[in-house]
């Protein structure tokens, strides 16, 4: 109901429906929207195993098969009111939590206000992020913008923080649904440490987004974020970072979607040798159904991190099939051609099993 037709991505009923607290935006008798509560027989029946299994094939490396992750990955609505988000997973030999978040909401199921707090994303649109086809993610959200030892701040990071929201939806006749989120979050952001991250308590980062859906699979979204870290390597330079985001996408016909993104950064440091630092990148998807439960996709992405110069360039399609061929298996081919400055392309070849209990 929530991922149909493209498995595992949320069409607009799913996106709600995680929006609201894991509650179900319905009809009543009369046609007026109401919210219904997941139904469970015990709180563990909100809980999923995920195993995620790969065979990769990469260029001038060693053809390998290896488990390259394990979930545990649960939500659900506890009450009218609170509902919760959670996910542990086992990687490259660590075990540690990746998301935890709780949930109220008040108000009626046409108009209601959230808040959000936890360990949690700042960009809720799942239709390229989480939720996408494809295995490698979008450079919009995956790459980082290098600022001397600070490795740089991506859409995609998981932080603690809270986030204050508002959702407006509508039914209209034949049960077509508009909904249309606002929100505002504050995040502890991220502070430099060598070349890891960590949570900096001392500067908080902002973050402004507007998200709004319509009909089953339509999209379109604008995000603003700000932040700092600072006292970064021996000269204790400082990096105030801006991004701002479009995104969207549209189904050109049941099983035919069209995605795109755009995003533009600024990094303003204290530091005389690095100064500021412009970057974009923008990405364009086609996904195809061509069986129940069968898509093949293709993207295009590009990234620059420094403009004007290339040296930092990359670019490259990425094409692939996802299959979820039993309700517990997913599988995904996929091939990723991507290019970097000046330098030879590179070929990554990976066939991905997701198995879910």
């Amino acid at each position: 109901m929530c991922h149909a037709p493209l498995p595992p991505r949320l069409n607009n009923l799913g996106i709600t429906f995680k929006r609201l607290g894991y509650r179900l935006p319905d009809a009543d008798p009369q046609g007026v929207l109401i919210l219904q509560d997941t139904p469970n027989r015990a709180l563990l029946d909100n809980f999923s195993l995920i195993g995620d299994v790969r065979l990769e094939n990469l260029k001038g490396k060693p053809t390998s098969i290896a488990m390259h992750e394990v979930e545990l990955v649960g939500a659900g609505s506890l009450n009218k009111y609170l509902s919760f988000a959670t996910e542990v997973a086992w990687d490259v030999g660590e075990l540690g939590m990746e998301q935890y978040e709780a949930q109220l909401l008040f108000g009626r199921p046409s108009r209601n206000f959230t808040a959000r707090f936890g360990m949690m994303a700042p960009l809720l649109w799942d239709k390229f992020g989480h939720q996408r086809l494809g295995i490698a993610r979008a450079h919009v959200l995956n790459n980082r913008v290098s600022a001397g030892k600070f490795v740089g701040y991506r859409p995609r990071d998981n932080q603690e923080g809270v986030e204050i929201g508002a959702n407006f939806t509508s039914l209209g006749e034949g049960g077509t649904m508009r909904s249309t989120f606002l929100s505002a979050a504050v995040f502890n952001g991220l502070t430099a440490n060598g070349n890891e991250l960590g949570e900096n308590n001392k500067s908080k980062d902002v973050l402004a987004q507007v998200h709004h859906v319509w009909g089953e699979n339509h999209t379109i979204g604008a995000l603003w974020y700000r932040g700092r870290v600072t006292n970064i390597d021996t000269t204790a330079y400082a990096d105030t970072y801006s991004r701002w985001g479009v995104f969207g996408n549209y189904e050109l016909r049941h099983g035919t979607d069209a995605l795109a993104g755009f995003m533009v950064g600024r990094d303003d440091t204290t530091s005389s040798t690095i100064g500021r630092i412009s970057s974009r990148s923008w990405f364009a998807e086609l996904n195809q159904t061509i069986a129940p439960r069968t898509a093949a996709f293709a993207r295009y992405d590009r990234f620059e991190p420094r403009r004007p110069s290339a040296t930092g360039l990359r670019r490259g399609m990425t094409v692939g099939v996802s299959c979820q061929t039993i309700d517990n298996l997913l599988i995904t081919a996929e091939y990723t051609g991507q290019k970097t400055g000046t330098g030879t392309r590179g070929r990554d070849i990976i066939v991905r099993a997701i198995v879910i209990y």
